[in-house]
């Protein structure tokens, strides 16, 4: 009778997850939609498929879909073991770029970005193909810049030029180089969606002053999608990690999956070709980034949870 009543527990748990995972994804996208087409852009085109109706439908994976959380999942269980985990918690990159690269090669730095552009999804729904990732992220409490990678990939895809794809998309897409995401900024300026950062026309370009922080992998990152602020309103800048005038400094930490850095700007001078999107348009993208960011985040933590209730399982019965 115990073994029983586990078991439907465990089953009942992994359904509750799936709904609340369900309910996440389903809740961004009505936003995104609802705010316009700038903001919908990851959802175009997608169909949540779902089997049933009613409060009670459950997320149904595709053939495809189980195959790929399965290969991501071994992987993680042969690469990113406790073990290997607490071996590292003294490095500054927190990984072996060799794990990460053959996790591009998997599909995980690809998800989000078009096919035009070197990516695909697994079943052709975006958010759905990603979350499943972070849910073995969450479940092995793996390493890996996967929200910043992701976010990043996504927005030079969906806004960068020719000459932005071709300089950061292979590499990125690859796993050889890294991206981050610089929007976050200290205190004072720590509310959520504050910029201060800013930017002021220079010339034939730009020059940026200010400090993000917290920033994933900034110190491995070639590039940095930076958020800054502008008479004409926020503007995105895709901006080298060596540009002259930044600084990166390593921010010490208890999380043993993810290294942070404060990214000083001091004077960085940029040229026009720097800005992703538009000047002074980058509002509603960045609410979209923070958006999809959050759906990746989400469904890491129901993947740590839905790994501590199976671990709670074992030690109780």
């Amino acid at each position: 009778m115990v073994s029983m009543a586990s078991h439907a527990g465990a089953s009942s748990h992994a359904a509750g997850d799936r709904r609340l995972l369900r309910d996440e994804v389903d809740r961004v996208r009505t936003r995104l939609v609802a705010e316009g087409p700038e903001m919908s852009t990851v959802g175009q085109g997608e169909r949540f498929a779902r089997e049933g109706e009613g409060p009670g439908m459950e997320l149904e994976l595709t053939s495809d879909q189980e195959m790929f959380a399965d290969t991501t999942r071994r992987y993680l269980a042969e690469k990113a073991s406790v073990t290997e985990l607490r071996a590292r918690r003294h490095d500054p990159v927190g990984f072996d770029r060799s794990y990460w690269t053959k996790g591009a090669e998997l599909g995980w730095t690809s998800l989000l970005v078009s096919e035009d552009d070197g990516g695909g999804t697994i079943s052709g729904r975006q958010l759905s193909d990603i979350a499943l990732l972070a849910f073995e992220f969450g479940r092995s409490a793996a390493p890996g810049p996967l929200v910043t990678s992701n976010v990043v990939a996504s927005a030079i895809s969906r806004l960068g030029t020719d000459e932005q794809k071709a300089a950061t998309l292979p590499g990125i897409l690859s796993g050889d180089l890294l991206a981050s995401w610089c929007a976050a900024e200290p205190p004072p300026n720590d509310r959520l969606g504050t910029v201060t950062l800013e930017a002021t026309a220079r010339g034939a370009g730009f020059e940026l002053n200010g400090r993000k922080q917290p920033v994933e992998s900034a110190s491995e990152a070639s590039w940095l999608l930076v958020a800054a602020k502008m008479a004409e309103g926020l503007t995105q800048f895709l901006v080298p990690a060596d540009a002259p005038g930044i600084t990166i400094s390593p921010m010490g930490g208890i999380d043993l999956t993810r290294r942070f850095s404060s990214v000083g700007f001091d004077g960085v001078w940029l040229e026009s070709s720097a800005v992703l999107g538009e000047v002074g348009r980058a509002t509603a993208e960045l609410e979209h980034q923070l958006q999809v960011a959050l759906v990746i985040e989400l469904a890491e933590m129901v993947g740590a949870m839905d790994k501590a209730f199976e671990m709670t399982l074992e030690w109780a019965f």
